[in-house]
């Protein structure tokens, strides 16, 4: 209970500092996407699974050609990404407005990533631990080689967290994460999990 409590204080302190401090590249970022892509295709939603299945839109910057979004956004490959969006998914810039999901309470700093609506009959089958805490932003799958995992691997060390969460494990995850980050390490794309069952 204490741990949920001082979490969820966390999420609240530091999204907020966070959006304060990127909020002038947000701005860039969203011009630099506007003059590509056009203004009015600066933001993309999606419904994601929340804790208990909850659905919510996730937020994020647009980084997929808009031709493409039109027909479906799982299973895609890099040749869909805008030129802008290929340096924003290296660099995981385009999940930066998801601090607002944060802030909302949708979700949590560290925690499994949250999957597209499409994946929860799969999930629901076989790995419904996931759904018991909110998706995070960051997880142990970003210290472990990201989207160079297969599925099977990114869903033991979300159970693997789930087992085991703590404010030390969650601070142990966050602080490595710059680093990570920064080399644009396992940021290909991962493939459909839908098409690997």
């Amino acid at each position: 209970m204490w741990y949920l409590f001082f979490k969820r204080g966390v999420d609240l302190i530091l999204s907020l500092l966070m959006v304060l401090v990127f909020f002038p590249l947000m701005i860039l970022i969203s011009i630099m996407i506007g003059l590509e892509s056009g203004f009015d295709n600066v933001i993309f939603l999606q419904k994601r699974l929340g804790q208990k299945g909850k659905v919510f839109r996730i937020i994020k910057f647009k980084t997929l050609k808009s031709s493409f979004l039109k027909k479906d956004y799982i299973g895609h490959n890099n040749s869909e990404e805008t030129r802008i969006g290929s340096f924003l998914r290296k660099y995981s810039l385009d999940e930066i407005p998801q601090l607002f999901n944060v802030l909302s309470g949708n979700m949590s700093w560290v925690g499994p990533r949250p999957l597209p609506v499409e994946y929860g009959d799969y999930i629901l089958s076989n790995y419904r631990q996931r759904l018991n805490v909110k998706p995070g932003l960051v997880c142990l799958t970003h210290l472990n080689g990201r989207n160079l995992l297969n599925w099977k691997q990114k869903f033991q060390l979300d159970l693997e967290y789930i087992e085991s969460a703590n404010l030390r494990k969650d601070f142990f995850i966050l602080s490595r994460i710059p680093t990570i980050i920064s080399k644009g390490e396992g940021s290909i794309i991962s493939p459909n999990l839908l098409n690997q069952q």
